[in-house]
């Protein structure tokens, strides 16, 4: 059965598990050199994979307003209450909030639920315009290199004012990454069969480069290329060559996955709990992120057996 056609993928039940718990670490770790590796590939595979997830005859056929209804219970409404939230619990602590600000840079993680959102609605358009892919991957990745070089490592960078108003700017960064997995299934027939060897070996000399760069800074016009291979060569072994074998049966990978956006929206409250409570540096990172994995799962697991929570606030609509 081909990539393009098959309905379910083990293998990426599996990765997608793991990558959402390697966001709750890079959320716990203190600045430096594990925080940047994770920085590098986490949330480029994850998009990669999401995009994937998404098929061009769904994208072309079905209207805007149903593709908003489709995720409405699974994205927006959970989003939003999460949003709430974590407005009440700064508003709480007398911690300003700007509220334009807020709209067009949301609080924190919860930018990738819009963002995400985004890309979706953005690839509705494109193949309503029926532009050619390879143009949009092509221009997809120029957007990339201009976010790495200007906004990465500077998000909140005013070199040109006028782009505020555009919003967080991930959302352009990682487009080419989305479409990228969007791409692989919808043409899976175009992209020359890359041996596995060469791929893993591909991503781990890019990675290599990257943690050397964080010891010996080089221009980011040239960090770029290694970044770039890094997550082409990761999106590209997920999907080809792993998302059809059953990678692990563990239990807590697979709830992770199932449960990803509960996980997401809402671990990020317990660091906040117990980041009042105790002054968290160097070692105790490490604890502070067996304490948030174990809280969220544990709060997760007991409460999405109550059908209201599952739906509204976690987005898991399934039987």
């Amino acid at each position: 059965m081909s990539l393009k056609t098959q309905t379910y993928y083990p293998g990426l039940d599996a990765i997608r598990g793991v990558l959402i718990i390697l966001v709750v670490l890079s959320h716990c770790l203190s600045p430096g050199t594990p925080v940047f590796i994770l920085y590098s590939f986490h949330m480029p595979l994850f998009l990669g994979i999401g995009g994937f997830l998404i098929k061009r005859d769904y994208i072309r056929n079905t209207s805007t307003f149903q593709i908003l209804h489709k995720y409405l219970y699974r994205m927006i409404i959970p989003w939003i209450l999460a949003v709430v939230i974590y407005y009440l619990w700064r508003r709480l602590l007398n911690i300003p909030v700007d509220l334009q600000h807020e709209i067009l840079y949301p609080y924190y993680h919860l930018w990738f639920v819009p963002a995400l959102l985004g890309m979706v609605l953005t690839v509705k358009l494109l193949e309503y315009w029926n532009i050619s892919y390879k143009v949009v991957l092509g221009a997809s990745m120029l957007l990339c290199l201009g976010w790495y070089i200007v906004y990465r490592e500077h998000p909140d960078n005013m070199i040109y004012p006028w782009l505020y108003y555009l919003g967080d700017k991930r959302m352009y960064g990682y487009f080419g990454f989305f479409y990228l997995g969007y791409v692989l299934r919808a043409y899976p027939d175009v992209f020359p069969k890359v041996k596995m060897h060469d791929v893993l070996l591909a991503a781990g000399v890019s990675l290599s480069l990257l943690i050397v760069s964080v010891y010996f800074p080089v221009n980011r016009l040239v960090s770029f290329l290694p970044y770039w291979v890094l997550n082409i060569g990761l999106i590209y072994w997920a999907i080809v060559y792993a998302s059809e074998q059953t990678l692990t049966k563990n239990s807590f990978i697979l709830f992770c996955n199932k449960q990803s956006l509960a996980i997401y929206l809402y671990h990020y409250s317990v660091i906040l709990l117990a980041s009042s409570f105790l002054t968290i540096k160097g070692p105790l990172t490490v604890a502070l992120f067996l304490i948030t994995v174990i809280a969220t799962y544990l709060t997760v697991y007991l409460t999405s057996s109550l059908p209201f929570v599952n739906k509204y606030f976690f987005g898991y609509t399934k039987a």
